[in-house]
């Protein structure tokens, strides 16, 4: 595992924008004060260091507290990108899948979340997720109808989501 020593000789972590900076060329490529990483295909910034590409919010995380996070780090608005360090948390699995903001599937484009088309009735059924098990929340005529009560009993069950 890279130290905090070794991080911190190449980084410069900007808290209030959340982005890094090189301090040092390690590469042709890279000038000092440049921009670190790049985002990935998920949309998380990403950067490269010893042959190894660390998650920036993980980095951003660790320079601010001297200590690797013991758990994820959630980004509380939701925004992958965005690692101000106010917007950064410590989080389980189960509260960092709390906070999620979109639908996630084969048709996530044309799906609210917590929303699902019954092809049975015709109507559009209502479910979260809540200690690992479906709650049925109802049947309702449109998508958005169904993701507004999917969105009202998140609040409720939801203690780590922001929504």
């Amino acid at each position: 595992m890279i130290t905090f020593e070794e991080v911190n000789k190449v980084l410069r972590y900007d808290e209030a924008s959340g982005k890094l900076y090189w301090k040092i060329r390690t590469s042709n490529r890279i000038n000092i004060g440049d921009e670190a990483g790049r985002l990935n295909s998920s949309g998380y910034a990403v950067i490269g260091l010893r042959t190894k590409t660390y998650y920036a919010h993980r980095l951003a995380w660790f320079l601010s507290t001297g200590n690797w996070p013991e758990n994820q780090i959630d980004h509380i608005n939701g925004e992958r990108a965005d690692n101000r360090f106010v917007n950064l948390r410590q989080a389980t699995n189960k509260d960092n899948c709390q906070n999620k903001r979109s639908a996630i599937g084969v048709d996530k484009e044309n799906r609210l979340l917590g929303a699902y088309f019954h092809r049975p009735s015709g109507k559009f059924l209502a479910m979260i997720g809540v200690d690992g098990k479906s709650k049925y929340l109802g049947y309702f005529d449109t998508k958005e109808q169904a993701h507004q009560a999917y969105l009202s009993v998140k609040r409720k069950l939801h203690s780590f989501c922001q929504i």
